[in-house]
This record gives C-alpha cells, structure tokens and sequence, in this order.
C-alpha cells in the first residue's frame, strides 16, 4: 500500500497516476466528477467535526468588533458554492453529527453589512470621507486586519470566498484586510504565534465531546482564541465530570452558546469525506460495507485484499 503526503489539489491525479492507491479527500462536486472520470472507486463518509472561521480575541480584544466581524461572515453561498450540495451550514461549534449538537440550534450572526457598521461604531470606530473613500478608524488608527486561510496557496478553500466578500465588504466601509493563504504547516505556525487576527481551518472531533475542555479552556493549548472566561470553563469542567448524558447535553449546549456570545469562533460547515480507492490495486470487494466517520478502512485494514 503506498502513502504519500500531497496536497489536495493532486490528491485524486496521484491516484490516477498510480502514485497512490488510497486516499482521503474532501467531497465536492469538482473530485467526484474527476473520480468518476478516471474510473475509480470512492466511498463517501461523514467528516468527524466540523469547519469554522476563528477570531483572535487578544488581537481584537473589543467584542463589538468581533460581533462586527461576525456579521460579515457569509456563509451559505460560500459552502453551496465551493461544495456543491456536499455539505451543509451550522451554527452550533461541534460537529453537526455528534450527539451533542443541538438540533434547534438558530443563527446568532447573520451576514448583515448595517448590523456589521452598527458593531463597529459601537467598539468606537467612526466613519469618515476622504478623497472620496470611506475610512472606519478608532483613535486614529483605520480598522486592518489579517486572515489566513490554508488554500495552499491557490485559495483552495470554502472560507476564501468567504474571507473575499469581507475583504470587499470592510474596504467599502473604510477598513482594511489582508489574506494570508498558505498550506496548513504555515497556518498553524500562525495560530500558535497569534499573528492572524481571524483564520480558517477545521476541528477534528471524537465522540466524547470532551475534547473542548483542550480548546476553550483557559490558558488551553488548543486555545487559539484567546477566550478566557470563568462561566464557561466551569460549564465544561462540569460537563466533564458526569455521567448522565441528558444534563451533559445540556451543559454543552450551554458552553457553546457562551462560545457564541464571546463571538471568537463562527461555525461554518459540516462536510463528507471521500475515501478513494485504486480498483487496480484494491480489491473492492474486501471493503467494508460500510465506512462512517468513526471506523474507516484502516480499522480493517488487514482483511484489505489486492490484485
């Protein structure tokens, strides 16, 4: 079996090339039609978590702002678009298959321009004309920020879009943005450094939705946000420590509200995964019948059969 390291764009081209036999890529229209044209084999699956944009609440420590932000964040044209169909909008931070989701869950933000405007005279910035361009500044400084996305360098990635319309929106306001694309090497570099104001990326997510106490947990390495509050730290340390699924539901429904009003983080989307397979190589039949987001092939990997 040969594993190999690639980026995404080249990913299903490997397999056609025969330079790799297996592969996990994320489901669009585009890479189906491409496997589909090259005669080989794919299961679809649910992604175990979920894709969201992130702000930086150290960078932008005024939550007017960030709300601001929040409410330029255009979401649904930037996932129908760049998946076509193969994945849907949340609105909740977790993965949307999980147990722990809720299913009622409402839109906090909406992608409003007035709403965004209104936020961001409420953290103190002021809107003026000059030589015939808008400036939004707060003690003499225009609003400019920086995001990264890990589009690998060709914006490969359904936040670009999003980040785009933002870029658009906030000069036609009077401030400024810059969009650092990059692989995910250098992104995560970024996260860890705190040089990005917002970003994009995704969180793998398990079964137990525990694993949030390792992202939003004061001083957590995971923490990316910069969020600090006691009200939900002790909300998550509770729901850590019981057992009865019911009031843990409910304890996690409430963090993420919390989350939500902090407005650091913004979920976007719930995706599939493709798995794909050479039929040259791999014998199909010896696939699992079925593939979720909690037992892959590998799982089975040893009554795996070749040709």
């Amino acid at each position: 079996i040969k594993f190999a390291y690639t980026t995404k764009a080249n990913t299903v081209d490997g397999i056609a090339l025969g330079e790799i036999d297996i592969a996990d890529v994320e489901a669009t229209q585009d890479e189906i039609s491409k496997i589909e044209e090259n005669k080989l084999y794919y299961m679809t699956t649910d992604f175990q978590g979920y894709g969201y944009i992130g702000i930086n609440s150290n960078r932008i420590n005024d939550i007017n702002t960030r709300k601001g932000l929040m409410s330029l964040i255009n979401k649904e044209p930037a996932v129908n678009t760049y998946f076509g169909g193969l994945a849907s909008v949340i609105e909740r931070p977790a993965s949307a298959d999980s147990w722990v989701y809720p299913t009622d869950s409402k839109p906090v933000y909406t992608y409003n321009k007035d709403k965004a405007l209104e936020y961001f005279k409420a953290a103190g910035y002021t809107q003026e004309t000059k030589n015939g361009k808008n400036i939004l500044s707060k003690d003499g400084q225009q609003l400019s920020l920086a995001a990264g996305v890990g589009g690998e360098g060709t914006m490969d990635h359904p936040a670009a879009l999003i980040f785009t319309q933002m870029k658009l929106d906030l000069e036609e306001m009077g401030g400024k943005l810059e969009i650092t694309d990059c692989d995910l090497t250098v992104l995560t570099d970024g996260l860890y450094q705190g040089s990005f104001d917002l970003w994009a990326a995704s969180w793998d997510t398990s079964i137990d939705p525990s694993d949030m106490n390792g992202i939003y947990l004061k001083g957590a390495e995971g923490n990316f946000y910069g969020i600090a509050s006691d009200r939900l730290d002790s909300t998550l340390m509770a729901a850590s420590a019981i057992t009865d699924m019911e009031a843990r539901k409910n304890l996690y429904a409430e963090a993420m509200d919390i989350i939500m009003a902090e407005a650091v983080e913004m979920p976007v989307y719930q995706r599939k995964n493709l798995y794909v397979f050479n039929p040259e190589v791999v014998d199909i039949s010896s696939l699992p019948a079925k593939i979720t987001e909690y037992r892959g092939y590998l799982d089975d990997i040893e009554k795996l059969k070749f040709i």
